[in-house]
């Protein structure tokens, strides 16, 4: 990335590191109220107190199937992404876990995680949510750990799982991984 994308994003956002000074005040200035819209919206479903960022988002006309896509991070815990359509919106939630040296086979780890599924930390909707779990090793025998969670809730994000739930299943992954190392 070159001084003025860096410079722009440390000023505005990742959202302006393409754009001139004045294309950015102008889309401020044009579009400025959406961020705070948008900021209640993530604090509404998520809670107060947390730090949400949105990085990314593309808009689909009906007859591509319509809806609002957005990613983005939420308080460093997961990133996530969301498609907001009329009747409901479609949340991936994602957690990455990097695995030092550990005491068992990455299976075993993968399995205590996969039995958090029938658990009720996110046990608020009609939809079970699902989790999908990836497991993937690199040339230098590090593992990464890799949890989707899918969720279907009502529009606006109403009955997504609060932070509280996020951090809870984050935390109880950590402890499993914790467990099993050297």
């Amino acid at each position: 990335m070159d001084d003025d994308a860096e410079k722009m994003r440390e000023r505005y956002g990742n959202w302006a590191q393409n754009m001139t000074e004045s294309d950015a005040k102008s889309m401020l200035n044009d579009y400025g109220e959406v961020m705070e819209i948008m900021k209640g919206v993530l604090e509404e479903a998520f809670g107060e107190g947390h730090s949400y960022s949105i990085d990314d988002g593309e808009a689909r006309l009906a007859n591509d199937g319509g809806g609002l896509t957005i990613s983005g991070d939420l308080d460093g815990v997961a990133s996530f992404g969301a498609t907001l359509y009329s009747t409901e919106t479609s949340i991936m939630l994602t957690f990455y876990y990097q695995l030092s040296k550990l005491d068992c086979e990455v299976s075993e780890i993968e399995d205590a995680i996969q039995v958090l599924e029938d658990e009720d930390i996110f046990d608020y909707s009609d939809i079970e949510p699902s989790l999908e779990i990836d497991v993937a090793t690199d040339d230098e025998d590090e593992t990464l750990i890799t949890c989707n969670w899918h969720f279907h809730c009502e529009p606006m994000f109403n009955g997504a799982p609060s932070m509280d739930n996020i951090i809870e299943f984050d935390n109880q992954v950590n402890e499993i991984i914790n467990s099993h190392k050297k």
